[in-house]
């Protein structure tokens, strides 16, 4: 009796097969628009970030970051240093 219940309820059209085959629908739908939207995704990457400003301020302002980064960087790991190196800030 339970397994003809069971054949009843997996093969009637509103059983659990058609709930998920209704699930996998909609979830490849999401898929496909994924997919297609990847197209737009590369003409974004394609457009110029910086398109108002000249290319002199843009070298100027990469070579400021550059030197930035090469002051602060071994200037942050110096001060790690003496920090690890104090007896009184360490609690070792």
């Amino acid at each position: 009796m339970i397994r003809d219940w069971a054949m009843h309820w997996f093969s009637t059209k509103n059983g659990l097969t058609d709930k998920n085959r209704s699930v996998l629908d909609v979830y490849q739908q999401e898929n496909v628009s994924e997919v297609a939207n990847i197209h737009d995704w590369q003409n974004e990457l394609e457009t110029e970030l910086f398109q108002g400003y000249s290319p002199a301020l843009l070298t100027f302002a990469s070579i400021c970051c550059v030197v930035y980064m090469m002051v602060g960087v071994p200037g942050n790991l110096i001060t790690i240093i003496a920090l690890f190196r104090c007896k009184k800030v360490s609690g070792f």
